[in-house]
């Protein structure tokens, strides 16, 4: 992301955890230029969700290289976690009540601080077999320079 000025912020969600084991991992481009103010969002989103739900539990845990998410909360909680590029900081927030926790919780903020319309960033996509390769196509053009299993052949 950094030959087209862009930084990389992850998000984490994992709830629901009763029903099925399933994680929703996403990796989402942002400008550079705004970058230092994805933790301002966050924070402030993390800690007025948490509001309505925590009692007892910390609304908003940091993340960092020696505290990382699987040493920041016990197993088998539900958690919505964010890390800001790939340094290991971010935050993590326990999830207390799933129903009223939207999988698009980081998607919204992301798209409040980029003034997207909610029907770019909430909208799923899909694709028909040949624009997923189209897509397949322009992503290895972008990757190509980084490949480094091409050294294996």
């Amino acid at each position: 992301f950094d030959a087209m000025n862009m930084e990389a912020i992850f998000i984490e969600c994992s709830k629901d955890l009763r029903k099925q084991r399933h994680i929703y991992i996403e990796c989402i481009p942002i400008p550079s230029d705004i970058s230092s103010d994805v933790p301002i969002y966050f924070n402030k989103a993390i800690l007025e969700v948490g509001k309505d739900f925590t009692r007892d539990n910390k609304r908003l845990i940091k993340t960092s290289k020696t505290k990382n998410l699987r040493q920041s909360i016990p197993d088998n909680f539900p958690y919505f976690f964010v890390q800001f590029g790939y340094d290991f900081t971010g935050f993590v927030h326990i999830i207390e009540n799933e129903s009223k926790f939207d999988y698009n919780f980081g998607r919204e903020i992301l798209g409040g601080l980029l003034q997207l319309p909610p029907e770019i960033y909430l909208r799923k996509r899909y694709s028909n077999y040949q624009q997923q390769q189209q897509q397949v196509k322009n992503f290895l053009k972008i990757w190509e320079k980084y490949d480094w299993t091409q050294i294996l052949d």
